[in-house]
């Protein structure tokens, strides 16, 4: 056992003085012909920074966090190739004590118009929104009494069985599909929007005349929606649900209202609509644009908001998330200037004689400029190689800032 021990002691022991021997004989070299090793280095930088004529940065999140290999990236690509359309939702979320109320669903309204009316370097909500085919159906209903709310089914009179035959016929299922195709391309197409100002068609006369009674009925007898005619879970949209005994809503903290942006997956250019941090979703550029558009339009309303009754809005764009992660990778910049500084007082502080004909400036700098140097070699390199540049990469000036400190 103890010769083992011996053995490798030995070995380690010689690894480690050859290692020194040769970074000494290696110095020695260097200090003895200072200006070749000054030229061949800027050569050699130079020669590696041709690479950069190859430069690429990959913003496709694809490419850059999952495996070529995976399933995900293989269904992904599946969809993207032969799906080709798709939605990005953009999200305002109102909370209250109540938000059943009418004098919130005034103030959602006003929102709402604000958010469509929105425009950015001329695009629209029109020129950006997903459209879906609107079926023209007499969805409306009359509400006899406040009481049949809560004590009757005005379906009750309804066959059961022919009701639920008819309900849940799908005609995509059924019918062929050139029958069905052709029906569908034959109807007028709208805005996809998710609110409950439909119930109202948005209609500002009867939104303004609403009263808490109107909202209830609405909520809990609305399965269909009355600008779009398709079918919709509008309870989906609240939290902090409350009900009564016969499990009717009758109250909730919070709602949301969304609106859907067009996505053409293979009109997509992540390196138009990408970020540098490589965490961008699937967008138009169009899209987007009006996103911004979005957001630009809900911080002038959440600025001007008035929180006397306890009214709150939040939001979100489909973008925020890329543009908030991309933001916080790239923060670091500051850092990178403070460490260059901090190194550079290092090194004179080490190197230096507290002289004004020995203070080493010039050897402090041009050793951090070996930093420079070096990452625009390999960058210059990969590039050759055919090898993209990612956010990854962006760490690469720390480590060599730590290395240099050392040598």
């Amino acid at each position: 056992m103890s010769s083992d021990k011996d053995c490798l002691h030995f070995i380690r022991s010689r690894t480690q003085e050859k290692l020194e021997l040769c970074f000494y004989r290696y110095g020695i070299l260097v200090a003895s012909y200072p200006w070749t090793f000054i030229i061949f280095s800027l050569v050699l930088t130079s020669v590696c920074s041709m690479g950069l004529l190859n430069f690429r940065q990959e913003k496709n999140p694809m490419n850059l966090w999952i495996p070529p290999d995976s399933h995900f990236k293989r269904d992904t690509d599946w969809f993207m190739k032969n799906i080709r359309l798709g939605y990005r939702i953009q999200t305002v979320m109102v909370t209250a004590p109540d938000v059943l109320e009418p004098a919130v669903m005034q103030q959602l309204l006003q929102i709402r118009n604000r958010v469509v009316q929105s425009t950015l370097q001329n695009v629209t909500w029109e020129d950006v929104c997903f459209r879906v085919p609107v079926v023209q159906l007499n969805t409306r209903k009359k509400r006899s009494s406040n009481n049949e709310l809560f004590e009757g089914n005005e379906y009750e009179d309804v066959d059961d069985d022919r009701y639920n035959i008819l309900y849940n016929f799908e005609p995509s299922v059924v019918l062929p599909s050139a029958i069905f195709c052709s029906i569908v391309s034959s109807f007028s197409t709208g805005c996809y929007e998710h609110s409950l100002l439909e119930f109202w068609s948005y209609n500002e006369e009867e939104i303004e005349s609403l009263t808490k009674e109107d909202i209830i009925f609405a909520l809990n007898h609305t399965t269909i929606s009355p600008v779009l005619g398709l079918s919709m879970h509008y309870t989906q949209l609240l939290g902090g649900v409350k009900r009564n005994a016969s499990g009717v809503i009758v109250a909730a903290s919070s709602l949301l209202s969304q609106w859907m942006v067009h996505v053409n997956f293979s009109a997509v250019d992540m390196d138009l609509v990408g970020n540098d941090g490589g965490t961008a979703d699937w967008a138009t550029g169009q899209g987007m644009i009006w996103e911004q558009s979005f957001l630009n339009t809900m911080e002038n309303v959440t600025s001007s908001l008035d929180h006397s009754n306890a009214t709150d809005v939040l939001y979100e764009a489909s973008r925020s998330f890329g543009d908030i992660s991309s933001a916080a990778m790239f923060q670091d910049i500051l850092k990178i200037a403070c460490g260059v500084f901090l190194t550079f007082i290092f090194v004179l502080l080490v190197l230096s004689k507290f002289t004004c004909l020995e203070i080493r400036i010039i050897p402090a700098g041009a050793g951090l400029a070996c930093v420079g140097l070096a990452f625009i070699s390999a960058c210059g390199f990969c590039s050759a190689l055919g090898i993209f540049y990612g956010p990854v990469h962006t760490s690469l000036p720390f480590l060599l800032m730590g290395i240099g400190v050392d040598d």
